[in-house]
């Protein structure tokens, strides 16, 4: 399942992430070294390197972008994932 998201001209596709994907993502966060703070801290309740993992959305394209379209970005992550953000709230309870 996939939903698309417009922003101004940009398109970011959306998707469920598959449970391969959220084990990929789990070995990822348990050994990633350094940590960017900023991508970490800068929402209330998302780190936007997980929405990689859901999305087309790069680094590259997430410095161009407001807050505001991010979180129409996360919305449509929500939506297609409410698993992963439930067991997000589990492991990370500061970022629910």
């Amino acid at each position: 399942m996939n939903k698309r998201v417009e922003l101004d001209g940009l398109i970011i596709t959306v998707h469920e992430m598959t449970v391969g994907e959220v084990r990929a993502w789990q070995h990822a966060v348990e050994t990633e070294g350094e940590v960017d703070a900023l991508s970490h801290m800068l929402m209330d309740g998302l780190r936007i390197p997980d929405l990689y993992w859901m999305s087309d959305l790069t680094a590259d394209k997430a410095e161009q972008l407001r807050p505001s379209e991010i979180r129409r970005i996360e919305a449509a992550a929500r939506e297609l994932n409410p698993d992963f953000f439930t067991m997000l709230a589990r492991i990370f309870p500061a970022a629910s």
